[in-house]
């Protein structure tokens, strides 16, 4: 598998790490993602993949297996996960019903409504923005310490085991060093669920093969948090 990406975006970080849990084979390109800077063959690989938006000229992951190429985080990481556990490697797809639907919940209710306080505490540049978008954030901090918790018998979203849910959020959590510099943000240090899950996931060799230093989604933010974009 060719897997095009970008290491300062968290979306193809998902794919990253689900990549390196599973030991799955990947040759990894990396391209520029900035406006201006990107390449032929990245806009033609994108334009070429599955799910891509016409009305974008490239976005990252994209995963490109034999005449298979595809786009869009969520999707291209169940399809690596799904092809490593038909291959006998790790499974992190959820293995029963309950399972399934705690997946969907968790990304549907807990992870997906941190993106857009993330982003928009962020790229707020008032103080009246800021404490605004703080409050926007804090409560998705607290909501998903409340689905952390709603799965006993580990730290993780599912229990015990990591599994998808949890690589999905991950990126996002990583990149908290940038809010941390330009916003001076911490998160509510009674959120003991989210503290157990965060030290728990930071201890998985994926998460470490893929991680990178704080100074590197510093520089890479910078445009995001003193705009405008």
């Amino acid at each position: 598998m060719k897997f095009i990406t970008s290491r300062i975006c968290p979306f193809a970080q998902r794919v990253w790490l689900v990549l390196e849990q599973t030991k799955s084979e990947y040759e990894e390109v990396q391209v520029s993602i900035k406006p201006g800077e990107k390449s032929e063959f990245f806009t033609s690989a994108y334009a070429a993949s599955r799910g891509s938006d016409p009305k974008s000229d490239g976005k990252v992951p994209i995963l490109q297996d034999g005449d298979v190429s595809m786009t869009e985080s969520l999707h291209v990481a169940d399809y690596v996960a799904a092809k490593a556990a038909a291959e006998g490697r790790e499974n992190i797809l959820p293995t029963t019903p309950s399972e399934r639907f705690f997946t969907g919940i968790f990304l549907e209710q807990g992870v997906s409504p941190l993106l857009g306080p993330f982003y928009g505490h962020l790229k707020a540049q008032t103080v009246e923005d800021q404490a605004a978008t703080k409050e926007n954030l804090d409560a998705a901090f607290a909501n998903l310490d409340k689905h952390l918790g709603t799965n006993k018998g580990g730290p993780f979203a599912l229990g015990a085991r990591p599994s998808f849910a949890d690589f999905m959020l991950y990126p996002f959590v990583e990149r908290l060093a940038v809010l941390k510099h330009y916003r001076g943000y911490d998160i509510d240090a009674r959120l003991g669920n989210f503290y157990g899950w965060k030290a728990a996931i930071e201890e998985l060799q994926s998460v470490k093969n893929t991680r990178q230093s704080p100074s590197f989604f510093i520089e890479g933010y910078e445009k995001y948090a003193k705009g405008p974009l």
